[in-house]
């Protein structure tokens, strides 16, 4: 009898195990955060582009010594000033009017550099200086630089790229569709709005992420400045 019972107690405790419920699963949603602000049409990613170096620049712009003619010097100059500008590689011509420099005092000859198209004009106004041992006349000159800046597409994207929106990277980041060059009148030390704008997504909280504008800047010497669009 005392073996029966116990058999009988354990089979009791293995069959009640086997009856408990199973215990509901719970599972807990949430909704993905939503995205304010509208997104710009251009995609901008990297790697930036690479910009010309100063030893670069020398070499393209082949800039004569001071012993050359004053033609091929002012033609180096700028030959170099436009890269300076641009910062990349492109179709470069330069000349002047009359393929000369005019040598007189007060004198000025107007230059023309063309960069994939569009063209600059320089002005080289001519003083005159004093004359060597030998009796030849020395002169002097000065080159003004164009009133207007290449502004180059894909300067702007790189620009962007490498500029430090105070998010945590990656982030997406989208411009306006601007064109591969176009010029504007910017003062030589002064900088003008473009009318192009770029944006970045930031995150505001845990529910929303929004675009954030920004102005697309030029500068008189050719770089480009992002500001925030109050």
């Amino acid at each position: 009898m005392r073996r029966r019972s116990i058999l009988y107690v354990v089979l009791a405790v293995t069959l009640g195990g086997c009856a408990s419920p199973p215990q509901p699963t719970v599972v807990r949603t949430s909704s993905p955060p939503t995205t304010i602000g509208t997104e710009l049409p251009v995609e901008v990613v990297g790697p930036p582009e690479h910009d010309l170096g100063v030893a670069e620049i020398d070499r393209l712009a082949a800039r004569a010594d001071v012993t050359a003619p004053i033609l091929d010097r002012v033609l180096g100059e700028i030959r170099w000033d436009t890269l300076v500008m641009t910062r990349t590689r492109g179709e470069l011509t330069a000349s002047c009017a009359g393929n000369r420099v005019t040598l007189r005092d007060g004198a000025t000859t107007t230059c023309t550099t063309t960069f994939n198209g569009v063209a600059l004009q320089w002005h080289v106004d001519v003083r005159k200086g004093s004359r060597t041992a030998e009796g030849s006349q020395l002169y002097s000159y000065t080159i003004s630089p164009p009133d207007k800046v290449l502004l180059l597409g894909k300067r702007v994207y790189s620009s962007f790229l490498s500029q430090n929106v105070g998010e945590p990277e990656p982030v997406r980041r989208r411009c306006d569709r601007i064109p591969d060059i176009s010029a504007f009148v910017v003062q030589a030390d002064g900088e003008t709005d473009t009318g192009y704008r770029c944006q970045f997504l930031a995150k505001r909280d845990e529910q929303a992420f929004v675009w954030t504008p920004l102005q697309v800047y030029l500068r008189g010497n050719g770089y480009v400045r992002f500001y925030r669009l109050e």
